[in-house]
């Protein structure tokens, strides 16, 4: 995804959502201070695939209402 797609502390506010990634199915980690965005939890292979899918696809929806990337 190139320089699309930025990673950033969970402290950063101005995000798109938030990405999750625990060890275990139940991923008991505390969601209730991102509830204010979308949240991808990761906790298998298939989880990763499916994010992976959504943001490539979420990134083209954005570019072709953007238009082409200058440089």
């Amino acid at each position: 995804m190139g320089e699309r797609v930025l990673f950033v502390s969970h402290e950063e506010r101005d995000v798109d959502g938030y990405l999750i990634v625990a060890g275990c199915a139940t991923a008991c980690v505390d969601r209730a201070p991102f509830a204010d965005k979308r949240i991808w939890t990761i906790t298998a292979p298939g989880d990763a695939e499916r994010f992976i899918a959504e943001i490539k696809e979420r990134v083209e929806d954005r570019d072709a209402l953007e238009g082409p990337v200058q440089e």
